[in-house]
């Protein structure tokens, strides 16, 4: 009997030692490897969907700033552009029925628009030249007549010469100054009478029409 259980005693022993290994395996398994996998699945279902949010917040921010910006910028350069044609408006008003234009050794006139109130009877338009040229070299007048008829009439009057101030006899000409050289001045008054709206001022110097002209306007 001694013997026996003596002989038994270490396989038993083995195969229990054996069985709790085992069994500390499994529970360690079990413990460690699903619990592990569902907290990772977690922590990443939940920081792509933080990602996204926030990716989503600053594209929001990003997009609502730039709208509010383009939109703050249009308005005001479009206030600009109306304070800036109110402002020439302004200053190039007529208030005593006459007014001055200068010109020089460049195509261009000092002014492109002219408003005449409505209740002047006539008008008195002065050029002065505060070039150097001689009018043969860089003359101008001031012409004026309907708009759009400003190259017309200008191609029409270049075979007058200089003698002629290169005006066509054209009865669309409502009113023309003399062409004048540097250092030279000139006036011309008209009547109003029937005018109203847009008409156009050219200089019908051969080769100017095109880039000397502006918008003369008798305000209702």
């Amino acid at each position: 009997m001694d013997n026996t259980m003596q002989a038994r005693t270490p396989v038993g022993y083995i195969r229990g030692m054996a069985a709790v290994s085992v069994l500390s395996a499994l529970v360690a398994c079990s413990g460690n490897e699903p619990g592990s996998e569902s907290r990772q699945s977690e922590q990443s279902a939940g920081e792509p969907q933080s990602s996204r949010t926030a990716a989503q917040a600053e594209s929001g921010d990003a997009s609502d700033g730039g709208t509010g910006n383009a939109s703050s910028d249009n308005e005001t350069a479009q206030a600009s552009e109306s304070s800036d044609s109110s402002d020439e408006a302004d200053t190039n008003l007529a208030s005593d029925c006459s007014f001055d234009v200068d010109v020089g050794d460049n195509l261009q006139y000092s002014v492109s628009q002219i408003t005449v109130p409505a209740d002047c009877s006539e008008f008195t338009l002065n050029l002065a030249h505060t070039g150097n040229l001689p009018a043969n070299a860089m003359g101008h007048n001031w012409v004026l007549v309907p708009e759009g008829d400003g190259l017309d009439i200008a191609r029409a009057g270049s075979s007058k010469g200089l003698e002629g101030d290169y005006l066509a006899d054209d009865d669309r000409i409502i009113a023309a100054t003399e062409i004048i050289g540097g250092g030279e001045s000139t006036s011309i008054t008209f009547s109003l009478d029937g005018l109203e709206g847009d008409y156009t001022y050219v200089c019908t110097y051969p080769g100017h029409a095109a880039a000397m002209r502006g918008t003369f306007t008798v305000r209702s």
